[in-house]
């Protein structure tokens, strides 16, 4: 077996404080380690990242040859987990099995193992910068796992219980222009999540529709800060521009 890639510092989204990909807990702000190869697996050191490698060095995808499309889904995905997984488990259920203790709980594997969320995302004409602004979303589904390719509708249901508690997301990213390839393309990403101790500790009870309301304010906010952002370093350049010429 090959030894895992060295972790290295992960740039750090505010919005998505990932779970450990070892041992499943929630990894500190300050200490969240990436795998350094694909840069999208999260884990608390080095001895996780070990446990964790027979399963991620199936899908290590590293970054340099990593598709553009890749790029940006895990880059939305990034920003956007956490709504994204409210919507997923809300639509399975959680909150039913929330109650279950101990070894009960894996009564809620095969529900997790039966459904994925499609998430659609169409793509934007001339978008700011920042890869997560490529996309805008368009719809979150819990369809059958079964719509994707047998063979990897069978390595999801192996993560998913793996890495168990855990749902996938599936991404479909929209062209600008209509292709049909495209639109059956999907990039399904495993999240493991904190299984609640009590129901009233489920926070996806919050209506859906603030949550999709919620995933578009946020895109507004980062076009935003974006823009923001690209503004200060033009004005930044003219700024060194006029003083080189004084």
């Amino acid at each position: 077996m090959s030894a895992p890639p060295n972790s290295q510092s992960a740039d750090v989204f505010p919005e998505h404080t990932p779970l450990c990909g070892g041992c499943g807990t929630v990894i500190p702000v300050h200490a969240i380690k990436c795998c350094k190869d694909c840069g999208t697996k999260s884990y608390c050191d080095r001895d996780c990242q070990a446990v964790d490698w027979p399963i991620h060095k199936l899908f290590c995808i590293n970054r340099d040859v990593n598709q553009d499309r890749d790029k940006i889904i895990r880059a939305y995905d990034l920003k956007f987990a956490n709504l994204l997984l409210s919507i997923a488990l809300n639509q399975l259920g959680l909150p039913l099995y929330a109650s279950l203790r101990g070894d009960r709980r894996l009564e809620f594997l095969p529900i997790a193992q039966a459904k994925f969320l499609e998430v659609r995302l169409q793509t934007i004409r001339d978008p700011p910068p920042q890869r997560w602004n490529r996309v805008t979303f368009v719809s979150a589904e819990l369809v059958d796992i079964w719509r994707l390719p047998a063979e990897r509708a069978a390595v999801v249901r192996e993560r998913l219980e793996v890495r168990f508690p855990s749902v996938c997301i599936g991404y479909i990213v929209h062209p600008l222009v209509p292709n049909a390839d495209a639109e059956r393309t999907v990039t399904t990403i495993t999240h493991p999540f904190l299984f609640p101790d009590f129901p009233s500790d489920f926070h996806p009870s919050i209506p859906e529709p603030d949550i999709r309301r919620a995933i578009l304010s946020r895109e507004e906010t980062l076009v935003r800060e974006a823009l923001e952002e690209l503004g200060a370093r033009r004005a930044a350049r003219r700024t060194t521009k006029r003083a080189a010429r004084t």
